[in-house]
């Protein structure tokens, strides 16, 4: 997504509402601050949340250091792995106006 104005990124998480048989949902969200030219991380290690946490499982992520983003900034999600037959997850980022 395009960021439409100046913010700070207040932190992340991911809920994985109804749980797999196995494996566990993981995702990493990169911030481009070039248009899409380069990529990186805005978290210190990617989101993991494990099909044993159940349906409506959370887990949050640690941002790495402070996240700023300007206007025409971009954030991605990048989704790495997914629980078997696991089914609806979403992607929280909480922010504020700078």
């Amino acid at each position: 997504i395009r960021i439409p104005y100046d913010v700070r990124l207040l932190g992340c998480r991911a809920v994985q509402f109804i749980a797999g048989s196995s494996g566990a949902l993981e995702v990493n969200i990169e911030k481009s601050s070039d248009s899409g030219a380069t990529w990186n991380s805005i978290i210190t290690t990617p989101i993991s949340v494990d099909f044993s946490l159940g349906d409506y499982a959370v887990e949050s992520g640690i941002l790495d250091g402070t996240q700023d983003l300007s206007v025409g900034d971009f954030l991605r999600l990048n989704v790495n792995a997914i629980q078997t037959d696991g089914r609806d997850f979403q992607v929280v980022v909480e922010y504020e106006g700078r």
